[in-house]
């Protein structure tokens, strides 16, 4: 189970002022409302601009977007007293965050993908894979689930998925390298800036309230 990744506005001085002379709960319904579309639109743009490790890693693998589905998974505002909070429950946002050591759950290894046809896929899902020893970058041997002539995606996962043959390959390949545990480095830039974040708390009040908006350097 992954954890959601809360994070909340508790009412900066200039939101607080503002709210408090409105005294109303759709004021802070806008608020989180604002930073949901910043923290979306920021994923968003990190699903289709970001260079993503499996491209170079694995040529030829297709994106899961996985960020997409991130902006997609963020939660409605829930507001409790001076606080506003949104959710991201994209499963394994909060590791790709924070980082750390990542083990199996009811299994002896982590599957990491080896080929491009097995990216953004459970090892479950295909059928003619078997255990073995294979050379890794290094020639190091280790353990590794490879590739027989009847490797495929399983029937009713091919048919759910709308793909057709299967994919070229040889024999003895590695679909998955095997890890007991693996460790993954923290990552901020899931996420933009706090300042950021509360630019868009504020633009969501201020669209609230209607008021205009003032550029740089006007008199107010």
């Amino acid at each position: 189970m992954s954890t959601p990744l809360a994070f909340e506005e508790n009412a900066t001085p200039v939101i607080r002022g503002v709210a408090r002379s409105v005294n109303s709960r759709g004021a802070a319904q806008a608020v989180g409302i604002g930073m949901r579309r910043v923290v979306r639109t920021y994923l968003r743009d990190l699903d289709q601009y970001r260079p993503t490790k499996h491209a170079a890693d694995l040529p030829g693998s297709q994106s899961t977007h996985y960020y997409e589905q991130a902006a997609e998974s963020i939660t409605a505002p829930e507001v409790a007293g001076n606080r506003v909070t949104i959710s991201i429950t994209q499963v394994g946002f909060r590791q790709r965050l924070l980082g750390g050591q990542i083990n199996p759950v009811n299994a002896k290894f982590l599957t990491i993908p080896g080929m491009a046809a097995t990216y953004g896929t459970r090892a479950g899902e295909f059928q003619g894979l078997k255990f073995a020893y294979a050379q890794d970058v290094n020639g190091n041997l280790h353990p590794a689930l490879v590739t027989e002539e009847a490797f495929q995606l399983r029937g009713t996962v091919r048919n759910r998925r709308g793909m057709g043959p299967k994919p070229a390959f040889q024999a003895g390949s590695v679909a998955y390298w095997l890890y007991r545990s693996v460790n993954q480095n923290p990552d901020p830039g899931v996420l933009p800036g706090e300042d950021y974040i509360t630019a868009g708390a504020v633009e969501g009040l201020r669209s609230y309230l209607r008021l205009p908006r003032v550029k740089y350097g006007e008199a107010q």
